[in-house]
């Protein structure tokens, strides 16, 4: 056994392409985890909107229209969650980007 202490050197960092499938991944992450927020609260509002305008106008076709305004809602709450993800994690993009044009 030996009593002599070896110094690491320094770590590499991993390559560009490696992170750039992270940040790709952190941002998939964020956009369920969002998507899973904003879709009922698009769906409710969507549901409510057509409910009110609905019971303004007096017309009682409520079977056709609610179900339509939850579909709506759904493709709503996917498309602002996904937005959201998407602006959260933007400037993990931008740093990517500033490390790929230093290394030119």
């Amino acid at each position: 056994m030996s009593t002599e202490i070896e110094v690491a050197g320094q770590a590499p960092s991993p390559p560009l392409l490696e992170q750039a499938h992270a940040v790709e991944h952190d941002v998939l992450v964020a956009s369920l985890k969002m998507s899973m927020i904003a879709i009922p609260i698009c769906v409710a509002i969507w549901v409510g909107i057509v409910s009110i305008g609905l019971a303004m106008a007096g017309s009682g076709n409520f079977l056709v229209a609610l179900p339509m305004a939850g579909g709506v809602g759904i493709v709503a709450g996917a498309f602002f969650g996904i937005w959201a993800a998407f602006l959260a994690k933007a400037h993990q993009f931008e740093e990517l980007d500033r490390k790929a044009a230093q290394r030119r």
